[in-house]
């Protein structure tokens, strides 16, 4: 049986008239072990970030990459501003393959200890629609921490699911099948 994926879109189709972000969770107890990766390309983004990680009202770790030759002590920032956060694990990569191939070369293996990961990428809007992407993911994935309690209910709720994830915006969706945009990345 393969996980269903299933677009926020679809919850907050299933909660209306309600609103998913003021909905009381179904199953309020603790969820499984959580990840949060997180491929930081642009450095200065990190404030943003931990703006929304703090939504996340239960314990969860960090699963980190950071460009080949940087020093930015992104760790050491995230377990200071973050109580929640319970360890960071921090990998230097080649900016290749997006922000894709960081996350599973440094990372693959480790996501197997999880029971929820939650991937992000410092977009900015170099290819058209980054910017307006990374704030579209950010609000409707952790914009609030009663959003981020009613998504992990779902999946507790219908175990099958395999994914939830907000829907791109039209620019960004645009970006990515524009194979130009993708420069070096595309093969």
């Amino acid at each position: 049986v393969f996980p269903r994926v299933m677009s926020l879109e679809k919850i907050l189709k299933a909660y209306r008239p309600g609103d998913i972000t003021t909905l009381s969770t179904a199953n309020p107890r603790k969820p499984g072990k959580i990840l949060i990766a997180i491929h930081l390309f642009y450095e200065d983004m990190l404030p943003e970030f931990i703006g929304y990680l703090k939504n996340i009202p239960y314990e969860f770790d960090i699963a980190i990459t950071l460009t080949e030759h940087s020093s930015f002590p992104a760790d050491q920032i995230l377990k200071e501003q973050l109580p929640k956060c319970r360890k960071v694990h921090q990998a230097h990569a080649k900016n290749f393959g997006r922000d894709i191939g960081p996350f599973l070369v440094e990372f693959g293996m480790l996501c197997m200890q999880y029971d929820y990961i939650c991937k992000f990428h410092t977009k900015k809007d170099l290819s058209g629609g980054g910017a307006a992407w990374r704030s579209l993911a950010l609000r409707n994935m952790l914009g609030s921490e009663q959003l981020v309690r009613n998504i992990l209910a779902e999946f507790e709720k219908n175990p099958s699911t395999g994914m939830i994830y907000p829907r791109p915006p039209l620019v960004a969706l645009s970006a990515v099948l524009d194979r130009g945009a993708w420069g070096g990345n595309l093969e």
